[in-house]
């Protein structure tokens, strides 16, 4: 997270705010050949977030509420959106 967006949060209150982690191994998952991701889900409550800043992979980063989500799904890259949907359960009806 830091490294890729300039998150800086102490390292107790990442901790805190680890919900879950996730693996992404499907085989076919990306164009760039076989690609394994160890996701990890934070919750940082009520909490203003921090500031973030894009670098390398990332040629923007932003925060978005989670509400709009579901309706940006084609905006994601590859399977970004499903992950998400993983921990979120975006496309899941209430």
């Amino acid at each position: 997270l830091a490294e890729e967006t300039h998150c800086e949060l102490p390292e107790a209150r990442m901790r805190a705010a680890l919900q879950s982690v996730a693996v992404f191994d499907h085989p076919d998952r990306s164009q760039r050949g076989r690609t394994i991701t160890h996701a990890h889900y934070f919750d940082l409550g009520d909490a203003p977030f921090p500031a973030v800043r894009a670098d390398d992979d990332a040629m923007q980063v932003e925060w978005v509420d989670i509400e709009k989500l579901a309706a940006l799904e084609e905006e994601f890259f590859e399977d970004h959106f499903h992950m998400l949907d993983h921990f979120l359960e975006l496309t899941t009806p209430p």
